[in-house]
């Protein structure tokens, strides 16, 4: 378990051009929006959700629930804006530290907007929440598993520096298919 995430409702991470934050469930609306548009886009590369996922009460349930998840430092899920979006009205993307370990090690998990993609935003936030995950999170290794058709996902991790590992045979079901992953690993620099 990470001793101690320093995540709180002012953790602002500021890039180039973007705002990573977490949020809490008055965003629910800009969280569900981003969901619906991206709905097809990303069911090639997640679990199968239930259609009551895509509705505004269960995103500020799930917004709660991963609030309480980062208090009790399980989770720190960051949302990523665009710089000029001063009110985080359009959440263009996300990811996530989970599964905390006492090694100080955790899996990473992200994805973008369909309309944001091949623009160099998901490799420019990852590489600054991989600063406060080894920084301020005091994290040792993070994993990234990634199917292995995932070209572009795999070139992010690939240009931050993260190292393929092993392969993981029929490590989660997506759209009903037991899909294999490659174990990428980035370890805190010395």
């Amino acid at each position: 378990m990470v001793e101690s995430t320093m995540v709180s409702s002012q953790t602002i991470i500021s890039t180039k051009r973007l705002i990573l934050r977490p949020l809490g469930p008055i965003f629910a609306e800009p969280t569900l929006d981003y969901l619906i548009r991206n709905r097809a886009f990303f069911e090639e590369w997640n679990p199968s959700l239930e259609d009551a996922y895509y509705t505004l009460d269960f995103q500020r349930q799930r917004l709660r629930r991963e609030w309480q998840q980062m208090l009790h430092r399980r989770l720190v899920r960051l949302y990523i804006f665009k710089r000029q979006d001063q009110h985080f009205e359009h959440v263009i993307g996300d990811l996530a530290f989970s599964h905390f370990n006492d090694y100080r090690s955790c899996f990473l998990g992200y994805k973008l907007d369909k309309n944001e993609t091949n623009q160099g935003y998901m490799t420019e936030a990852l590489d600054y929440a991989l600063r406060f995950g080894f920084g301020q999170l005091r994290l040792h290794r993070i994993e990234a598993n990634i199917m292995p058709r995932n070209l572009c996902s795999r070139r992010v991790v690939e240009k931050l520096g993260f190292v393929k590992d092993s392969l993981i045979q029929g490590y989660l079901q997506i759209n009903g298919v037991w899909e294999d992953h490659i174990r990428y690993v980035k370890q805190k620099p010395c």
